[in-house]
């Protein structure tokens, strides 16, 4: 349970109530709200027009919120401090499990990405490269539940924006 101990607790109070309530939140909006209305509406038109609606903000919500993710972990594996940016990336893949020490991240790294520890790139994996890899990590993680958070939240508001 070493990402347990990693995290805050406004990391993990996040987590929790973006897992429970938030994406419970968006697919009602979408299956039991939206449905509904493209099925009721009056003409053929309107129908097609509702349905324009609804797809686009179904696109916006649960298209985006993956994609969100890739750009942010390019972003914060800068933060990791190694001079390859495919480096950075592969030791954001570490888990949070392997981050519990020296010796269980020189494992991790001779497992994951063997080809960068023959090249050399981690002649002496230390503690500093550990916290800066869990620092980087949890930046990641608490401003990948903030964004999808903040998505998942303002459906109802994207339907009315395009309404």
């Amino acid at each position: 349970m070493t990402a347990m101990l990693a995290l805050s607790p406004f990391v993990r109070g996040v987590q929790e109530f973006q897992q429970m309530g938030l994406m419970n939140k968006a697919v009602l909006d979408a299956t039991a709200v939206d449905i509904p209305l493209i099925t009721l509406a009056k003409n053929p038109t309107e129908r097609k027009e509702r349905f324009v609606r609804q797809a686009l903000v179904l696109l916006i919500a649960f298209v985006f919120a993956p994609l969100h993710a890739r750009l942010l972990m390019k972003w914060f594996a800068k933060g990791v401090g190694t001079a390859s940016a495919k480096v950075n990336q592969a030791l954001m893949q570490v888990s949070f499990k392997d981050l519990a020490t020296v010796t269980h991240l020189k494992q991790a790294l001779k497992r994951l990405v063997p080809q960068h520890a023959e090249v050399g790139h981690f002649p002496n994996v230390t503690e500093a490269l550990r916290k800066a890899i869990l620092r980087a990590k949890t930046k990641f993680l608490v401003t990948d539940l903030a964004v999808e958070g903040m998505l998942f939240a303002t459906v109802g508001f994207i339907k009315v924006l395009f309404g």
